[in-house]
Formats: C-alpha cells, structure tokens, sequence
C-alpha cells in the first residue's frame, strides 16, 4: 500500500513540475501538491491512509529529494541520447541575465565600452569650455585629421561605429584632455573627470572598444543599404545571408580574435596603460556547484574569447530570427512576380503588357508609375496593382519614421512647444 501511495505521490510532483506549478504555497497544506494529493485521495481509502500516517511523506526535504532525483534523471537521459548518436555532438545554450537596472550581463566588456563612449561624448560637450580643451589638445596632435567626438544614439544604427572610431582614433588626446579637465574644474566635475581619466587607463577599455568596432562595422554597412530606397526583398536576404552573415562566420576564429588581443595590447603598451587583466570572478556557492570545481580561464585572452564568441553567435541567432522567416520567402514570391513575372497560376498577360510599356527595378517604381496613371489606364493592370499593395503595406524598416522625428526637430525646439 505505501509502495503504491508513493508512486501516486511522485506522479503527482512529476505532474505539477511539467505544468510548471508551484509545490508549495504560504503554508504546507495550500500548495497545489498537498492540493492535488487531497484530490486524488477522495474515494482511494489506501491513499488517505497514508496521508494520514504517523510518517509525513510529502515535506519540504522530501519534495526537495523527489526534485533532483526528477533532474538527475533529465540529465542522463541527455546524455544517454548525445553518447548514442553516431557522431557526438551537443550544444549549449546562453540565456541572457538581466541586471537590476535590466542591462544585459551577456557581454559586459562590450556593453561597458560603448557605455563609456557615450558618457565621454557627453562630458566633452557639457560646455564650450571642455569642448575646447579636447579640441586644442586633439588639433596639436592630430593636425588636419582631427575629428570632434561624436555622438553615440541608441536609436540610430549608423553612428555607432564612426563614433568608437572617433574615439579609439584619438585615444592618446583624450586621455591628456580628462586629465587637464580633472585639474582645472570644480570638485564634481573634477570627480567624473578622474573617473573617466582611470576607466580609460585601463587597457581593458582599449580592447573592448575594438571588439565593438568590430562587431558594429558589418553590421552597420548591413543597416545603411537596407534603408536604401531602391533595396528589394530578394537584395536583402542576399546580403544578409550571403555577405554579412559569412562575414560574421570568419571572425568566429581563434586568428581573428587574437589579432584584436594584439592591437589591443599593443595600443596599451605604446600609451603605457594598464594591461588587460581579468575582471573579478565571485566563485560560486558550493550548493549550486556541488562538489565540481567551478570554471576558472586560464588567462584574460581566453575569458574575452569566449566573450567575443558570445557576442558573434547572438548576432547569428538575430540573423536567423529575424531574417529567415517563412513570411521573408512567401514576400520574395511575391515581389518575383511583379518583377520578374514569376508565377505558375496568376495571369500572366497583364505582367507581360506592364513590363513592355514601362522600366522598372523595384516595387517601389511600380507603385510610382501605377499612381501616375490615369484611372483607365489603370484598370488595365487590376493584378499588378493587387501585387503592389501586398508589398507596400509590409513595414520593411522604420528608417523612414525615425528621419520623419528627426527632421521634426528642426521645428519643434525646446524653446518652441
């Protein structure tokens, strides 16, 4: 009889694991594990016997025991299946953690970089007088080559890149210009001043900066042709899959990675800043680990390897979501057929009569002339009209919006509401 109310017992917590409930609630009796086994024990007279027992069978620690044993045997039954397939393979997946401020904690080299071009943009150009002492300091240097630091804007995505660049292009002056700032400002600007001075100190920030160039150079080239006005569906699957996507696979290498570790480190010799050290680890607790030794990188170029890695392989997974989508094939039918006249069942007689009297790239141009046409004229094409539509009404990019916001501001100031 216990043998059997056990059993009833693990296949109910087997029950509430895979529904995702909760075992307990605010006291013993209110969990939905206590609830389902009062359930199940009406009309079963061995079941409620049990229940009522002098042994409690279904405390906090047991129901703790029935969960690892439940995860123990996911876990071999993975590994069962991964060392039975004819070529061993497996994959881990990276989930992304979010700090209290709902910042990723996925690429914190990268974020932190980035972060500081920001901030170091807006510090310089708080007031004429900071601007100007970067802009003495970089035009002694530089001469004709100097470039004023520009801005980093969250929501555009073709200033990220010239503004690292801007950056890391005159690094030497900008650390000479946060020091002369530190020296010659008030206690609080003199503050932020020293703490920007030591963060770019670090040859840490020189090596992140570069992995951030280096991801956002593709990927911006990628964003400035697909907000062009003559770009077509089956353009932008190609370079996406057939360019930018390739291009990411390449700097998936060990090669690559350490050629951005050299001129980092190198960068970091020649300004005589501190060298790339590894961040602080906090070891975790042993009831998470068990007896494993956690993993510790040898060194700081194998920890931001993997760091680089990660950052490539979230870049590939946005890629595959967002651009290989069955909706993206069934568009680029589409557009086939209005441009190339690509169709096994719509007729073909009004494409073939369009296509003789008028010159045409994208779909865009067909909307153009269509609009232009007189209405007779017009209901002469009913089907390519229907094929436009379809196609004008999917929202490609929002380009077109955020310049419409951003042309607004010539208006609408500030100081004019």
């Amino acid at each position: 009889m216990a043998a059997t109310s056990e059993k009833k017992s693990d296949e109910d917590c087997w029950g509430c694991e895979v529904l995702g409930l909760d075992f307990r609630g605010d006291q013993k009796e209110s969990g939905n594990l206590s609830q389902l086994l009062k359930y199940k024990a009406t009309g079963d007279a061995e079941l409620t016997s049990w229940l009522k027992g002098p042994l409690d069978f279904t405390s906090p620690e047991l129901q703790n025991e029935l969960l690892k044993l439940m995860a123990n045997t996911i876990i071999k039954e993975i590994v069962s299946e991964i060392t039975s397939m004819p070529v061993v393979q497996f994959a881990i997946i990276i989930d992304g953690t979010q700090d209290i401020s709902g910042v990723e904690q996925d690429l914190p080299l990268v974020r932190d970089s980035m972060g500081l071009v920001h901030e170091l943009e807006g510090f310089f150009n708080q007031s004429g007088k900071f601007k100007l002492i970067f802009q003495n300091i970089a035009k002694s240097e530089h001469g004709s080559t100097f470039t004023s630091l520009k801005p980093l804007c969250p929501t555009r995505w073709t200033v990220r890149t010239p503004a690292i660049r801007s950056v890391l292009k005159q690094y030497e002056s900008v650390l000479m210009a946060l020091e002369e700032m530190a020296s010659c400002s008030s206690s609080e600007t003199s503050a932020k001043a020293n703490g920007l001075h030591g963060t770019f100190l670090k040859g840490n920030t020189v090596l992140g900066l570069l992995m951030a160039e280096d991801l956002m150079g593709d990927l911006e080239c990628l964003n400035t042709s697909l907000q062009l006005r003559k770009q077509t569906v089956s353009g932008m699957l190609e370079a996406v899959v057939d360019h930018v996507k390739t291009s990411m696979q390449h700097k998936r290498t060990e090669e690559h990675f350490d050629v951005l570790f050299s001129k980092a480190t190198a960068v970091a010799t020649k300004l005589d800043l501190q060298p790339i050290q590894m961040p602080h680890v906090c070891k975790p607790t042993k009831r998470y680990t068990g007896q494993a030794a956690a993993h510790i990188h040898p060194d700081a170029q194998s920890l931001y390897r993997v760091q680089f890695y990660n950052a490539l392989d979230t870049v590939n997974t946005q890629f595959i979501e967002r651009f290989e989508q069955a909706g993206f094939h069934k568009l680029q039918q589409l557009e086939n057929v209005l441009l190339h006249g690509d169709m096994d069942k719509l007729p073909q007689v009004q494409l073939a009569m369009f296509g003789a009297n008028y010159t045409y790239e994208t779909s865009s141009d067909v909307a153009s002339i269509i609009w232009e046409m007189a209405p007779e004229v017009r209901g002469l094409f009913g089907q390519v009209e229907a094929l436009v539509r379809l196609l004008l009404v999917v929202p490609a990019s929002s380009a077109e919006v955020e310049r419409s916001f951003s042309a607004l501001r010539r208006l609408k100031t500030w100081l004019r509401s």
